[in-house]
């Protein structure tokens, strides 16, 4: 989920997984992860409109992520490196992210640091699996800002573990909360 702090949801992320094993070869042979192939993360917003999606992209020889319109034009593509290029949809360096201690800092080729992520400590472990940060510093002047935002999540596919499978024989933690209100 998209949450502001102290605020309500501003869009949820639905994984889809898709058909087909194209791309699945490749990342073998490369010694890619093969986790987020043939998955798609749809962001929309509260009222269920679609803003944006993730996907894993597998024209790079190491593992990158896509962000797409709905419609599927591409806005962005995050690729590793030291430090990571953000290419826009036509396959322009717009951005790079740098780590800087604890965060990495999101700045415009040619401009300045638009945006700042970082892990968060979570403060409910038994229902989070592990949180993103973003800071806006500055609107981007080239960068698309669904780009931007999508950070975190592209974020957490890289370095995030995969999520913990509930366990079929507890109570769903998400139940246990709405009862004690």
């Amino acid at each position: 989920m998209f949450v502001e702090p102290g605020g309500d949801i501003q869009a949820t992320v639905l994984e889809q997984r898709l058909d087909g094993s194209e791309g699945i070869v490749d990342a073998v042979l490369a010694g890619d992860s093969t986790r987020h192939l043939g998955m798609r993360y749809s962001v929309v917003d509260e009222a269920c409109t679609p803003v944006f999606y993730v996907e894993r992209y597998t024209a790079a020889q190491t593992t990158s992520f896509g962000v797409y319109k709905p419609n599927g034009d591409a806005i962005a593509v995050y690729l590793p490196g030291d430090p990571f290029v953000i290419r826009d949809g036509t396959g322009t360096p717009v951005a790079t992210m740098a780590k800087s201690k604890d965060r990495f800092n999101i700045s415009e080729v040619g401009g300045g640091l638009v945006g700042q992520c970082w892990r968060e400590p979570l403060d409910l472990p038994s229902l989070v699996d592990d949180q993103w940060g973003l800071t806006v510093l500055d609107e981007p002047a080239v960068l698309d800002r669904r780009a931007l935002v999508a950070c975190p999540l592209v974020c957490r596919l890289l370095w995030s573990p995969p999520p913990r499978r509930k366990d079929p024989n507890q109570p769903d933690p998400g139940l246990l909360l709405a009862q004690d209100r």
